[in-house]
């Protein structure tokens, strides 16, 4: 029987030529709360991402990750995360996403509640590739419309499995992440620059009234 962390080996395309997440990666739901109630900044044990944890370049920030005491910790061993595991947020504010890189590979990391670990066969698929492909309009308007109704929307791993996405091969997936790298860098160069501007704003105006005074 297949694991539910071990993706199929064999790749069916649908009639539109798109494949399902469960044939190019695990999809695993995070620990129930209780297992969580004793997170905070300061417990002596593993970090736990969270959601706040999250940044707008789809990376974690591990700045304030909060912890877990490390008794607690023994009961989240299917929970770890791994560098190129992409993290779905699967309730609330459902289809936000970030890859997890090189911060977990020195240590135990978990996963929160209110995630679904993605975990790729790297034979298929990039996890960048992945977490962009999912956060296009068209994928997010797909991920909305799966959601489950209820007080608060979600999404579980059993519709998440049945996704279907597109999986060209894997020099297209590269040029897409390389290109797309490019231009956040460049975006990053841009903000950088207008902050910048925004700051000389005062000094400018004064240089200028006091030309005016001279």
């Amino acid at each position: 029987m297949r694991s539910e962390d071990t993706p199929s080996r064999t790749l069916a395309a649908d009639d539109s030529g798109r494949h399902k997440l469960s044939e190019v990666c695990s999809v695993s739901a995070g620990p129930s709360g209780g297992l969580l109630k004793r997170l905070k900044e300061d417990a002596d044990g593993p970090p736990v991402v969270t959601p706040p944890d999250f940044t707008v370049e789809q990376t974690i920030d591990t700045r304030n990750v909060r912890r877990v005491p490390e008794e607690d910790a023994k009961k989240l061993d299917k929970f770890g995360l791994k560098p190129g595991d992409v993290l779905l947020v699967r309730q609330g504010a459902v289809g936000r996403l970030a890859v997890v890189g090189d911060e977990v590979a020195n240590g135990r990391w978990y996963f929160g509640s209110s995630f679904l670990r993605l975990r790729v066969d790297r034979r298929h698929l990039l996890p960048r590739f992945l977490a962009i492909y999912l956060s296009q309009p068209a994928a997010q308007e797909e991920l909305l419309g799966a959601q489950l109704t209820g007080t608060v929307p979600s999404i579980n791993a059993a519709t998440l499995r049945e996704f279907h996405i597109d999986v060209p091969p894997m020099d297209r997936q590269q040029a897409v992440t390389d290109t797309l790298a490019d231009m956040d860098e460049a975006i990053r160069a841009q903000r950088a620059m207008a902050a910048r501007l925004e700051t000389l704003k005062p000094s400018v105006v004064a240089e200028i009234l006091a030309e005016g005074r001279a």
